[in-house]
């Protein structure tokens, strides 16, 4: 487990989108701020992205409930602590100011159908930065 210390980064992380949990390798604490930056391109069956994803075609609107994440993009970049869906961190390319209310690791997935993830290929890569 690794924790970052104030003004330092990671190293880049690489964010698969086919895997349905990729572990960032970083331990989130309370009580400080992280800066997410994003880049890279990856694919949901026909549609590349970046990191901030894509709109839903009229067909993908009928399965936009079924989503991990449903109020974000399709292929948004997600992140989670602990794998809980109840500590949901939507970063997209960049998200300059997060200040965790719970600590613990780090996971990161492209939004998507959980039973979608087959067809999904790329990576995007996301810098975490300690800020305070």
């Amino acid at each position: 487990m690794s924790s970052l210390e104030i003004g330092e980064s990671s190293t880049l992380i690489s964010v698969n989108a086919r895997n349905p949990w990729n572990d960032s390798g970083i331990d989130l604490a309370v009580g400080v701020t992280y800066c997410f930056a994003a880049n890279g391109q990856w694919k949901n069956a026909c549609e590349k992205c970046g990191a901030d994803g894509y709109e839903s075609t009229p067909v993908l609107k009928l399965f936009e409930r079924f989503r991990r994440v449903p109020g974000a993009r399709y292929f948004k970049l997600i992140g989670t602590i602990e794998r809980s869906l109840e500590s949901v961190i939507v970063i997209g390319s960049g998200l300059p100011d997060f200040a965790p209310t719970r600590p613990g690791r780090l996971y990161c997935f492209a939004n998507d159908v959980r039973i979608m993830y087959w067809n999904n290929s790329g990576e995007v890569q996301l810098r975490i930065t300690r800020t305070a």
